[in-house]
């Protein structure tokens, strides 16, 4: 019997779960990722802490399945979209991996927004232009970290670094690459274009090769094999953006549906037979690499990622109740109570959590 395995390593945790060919599950496994908070509105995480929470994650899956490892036909993953993680040409990391709730890139936006080539800047990206895209973090890398910038030679986005530490491939996909802005939605190639608007035209050789999600990237390298408890040669697809994931698992594949993604962000989404190319614009637009089919969506970053950050300063054994059952009772709020407001992550101006 064949058996398929897959990874997500999202804003808050990793997962991993082995499927056999008709899609039931078999076993699944999860581990908590640490993210690191420099300053307010920061949010970090190590590449290779990251890389080995998930190999560990992997050994549990499989583990747990109770099949042998060359059973497994294929691997694949996916990862929070936007951020940024960067290679040296030897392939290791120049700095910390920047995460999708990050807002450091604010001031970027709110300069280009201002500018008079805005209106050119989001028809050239299909979207708007936002903190944590990683176009507008190339921008913030460029002006605050230059030897970052003159180091990095290859430039990933989570799911990517997990195939690089695989397969030894530096590659990436059409949801990725769109939705983070380094590639046109409508062509599902690098956006040479906008890159140069935003002066940054020199970044365009750093961005790997393109592929579709369902192409064959690589097979499992004899070292991943030894981290992973993987077979050595497994094939290894390029995966998708989580929200890209999200949509195919939860039925969500035309214009008839709606779906809604509470994770490390809150996310409304729906799908478009055509990518968009014209005002208004959404917040982010990535193509499907099916037909010429686009996922548009609306979301922020107020979601687990707050009750994960709450979480971490209380300590263990904090007791979090939803303010929708508390709301929902007929006696008025215990005011010894402390009621936690999550909008962790508002960049300059934006709302911001609280306690109340």
């Amino acid at each position: 019997m064949s058996f398929f395995l897959g990874i997500d390593a999202g804003g808050t945790a990793a997962k991993a779960a082995v499927y056999d060919a008709s899609g039931c599950e078999i076993h699944s496994a999860r581990t908590r990722l640490g993210n690191i908070y420099p300053r307010p509105g920061y949010v970090e995480r190590n590449p290779e802490q990251m890389w080995e929470a998930i190999a560990r994650v992997i050994c549990g899956t499989i583990r747990g399945a109770g099949i042998p490892a060359d059973g497994i036909e294929c691997v694949s993953a996916t990862g929070f979209g936007c951020g940024i993680f960067l290679l040296d040409d030897a392939g290791h990391p120049v700095r910390n991996a920047i995460v999708s709730s990050d807002m450091r890139s604010q001031g970027v936006v709110d300069v280009l927004v201002k500018g008079d080539h805005y209106d050119t800047l989001q028809r050239l990206a299909m979207q708007r232009h936002r903190a944590a895209a990683t176009v507008n973090l190339i921008d913030w890398i460029e002006q605050g970290e230059p030897e970052i910038a003159n180091q990095a030679r290859n430039l990933l986005l989570c799911k990517d670094y997990i195939n690089f530490r695989l397969t030894g491939t530096v590659g990436t996909d059409v949801t990725d690459s769109t939705g983070g802005m380094l590639a046109s939605p409508a062509t599902c190639k690098k956006n040479e274009d906008l890159l140069e608007e935003m002066r940054l035209g020199h970044w365009v050789g750093r961005i790997p090769n393109i592929f579709k999600s369902t192409d064959i990237v690589g097979h499992v390298s004899e070292t991943a094999a030894e981290e992973t408890e993987l077979a050595s040669g497994t094939l290894v697809a390029a995966g998708c953006m989580d929200v890209h994931a999200v949509s195919l698992a939860s039925g969500v594949i035309d214009n008839s549906m709606l779906g809604i993604c509470l994770g490390t962000w809150g996310i409304n989404f729906i799908i478009l037979a055509q990518a968009r190319q014209s005002a208004p614009y959404c917040l982010m637009q990535m193509a499907r690499g099916i037909g010429q089919s686009s996922l548009v969506m609306e979301g922020s970053p107020d979601s687990a990622v707050n009750l994960d950050w709450l979480l971490s300063i209380m300590g263990p054994g904090t007791r979090v109740e939803p303010i929708s059952r508390i709301a929902c009772r007929d006696t008025l709020i215990d005011p010894s109570n402390v009621v936690y407001l999550p909008h962790l992550t508002g960049g300059k101006g934006q709302p911001k959590t609280g306690f109340s």
